[in-house]
Formats: structure tokens, C-alpha cells, sequence
């Protein structure tokens, strides 16, 4: 089956690459084009963390924003946000034929730099030369 490219739905996941460590990070999933409404249903949109669904909206209605995905939400990010996040938007194409349409993201732990360290130690080396 040849499928036609207005038929399938698109999502948009912005790309964020590295997070300083305790920023907040806001994910957001646009649907930016919704295919052929009459013959392809949302069935399902969903946030992934490494394959792992974090949340999820069943039969999604476009036309109302209570009734999607919500923007997914990191606060004081850690180590432990690190990874690939995947919003899937499931589909029936034509009505009959499950497709899955993807968009991604990798998120990368980054530790805000400390600089009392290199003051002290800047200070310390200062104060020995003027003995």
C-alpha cells in the first residue's frame, strides 16, 4: 500500500541537548500537521523516557487542549533525567493500518561549574607570594 504523504500526522519534539544540573526543562510535543482526520484517528499520544511511557492520552482531540498530551515537566534536573524522550502519536491509517509516528530528543546531564574552588585556590596562591 502506497501511503500519501498529507495522510500521516507529524509530531515535533524541540531538540535540548545538554541540562545544567537542577535546571528545569520543559518538553513539549506539537502535533504540526494532523493528516487526514475523516481516515486517520489518533488513537493514543504518549511521553517515553528509554522506551518507558511516562504518560499518556487516549483518543486525542486536537481541537481541545485539555484533551492532549501535556508539556512533560523537569524540575531540578539530575543524572537521573538523562536520556532519550519520545513522543508517540499511535494512529489508524485509513482506518485500518496501526501507525506509530515519532519524534525525540536526547536529554545530557551537565554540572554547573563551581567556582568558589578556583577562587580559593586563586586567593591562596595570591596571598603566598606577597610573603
Amino acid at each position: 500500500m502506497r501511503l500519501l504523504g498529507n495522510e500521516i500526522p507529524k509530531v515535533v519534539v524541540p531538540d535540548v541537548g545538554y541540562v545544567e544540573e537542577n535546571d528545569d526543562v520543559t518538553l513539549t510535543c506539537n502535533l504540526t500537521e494532523r493528516g487526514n482526520q475523516a481516515s486517520t484517528p489518533l488513537k493514543r499520544i504518549s511521553w517515553l523516557k528509554d522506551g518507558v511511557v511516562l504518560d499518556s492520552v487516549r483518543n486525542p482531540d486536537p481541537a481541545d487542549p485539555r484533551d492532549m498530551l501535556s508539556p512533560l515537566k523537569i524540575k531540578s534536573a539530575s543524572i537521573r533525567d538523562e536520556g532519550n524522550y519520545t513522543c508517540l502519536l499511535q494512529v489508524l491509517l485509513r482506518n485500518v493500518i496501526d501507525y506509530d509516528v515519532t519524534a525525540s530528543t536526547v536529554i545530557r546531564g551537565k554540572k554547573k561549574k563551581s567556582y568558589s574552588a578556583d577562587i580559593a585556590c586563586s586567593f591562596f596562591e595570591w596571598y603566598k607570594s606577597i610573603l
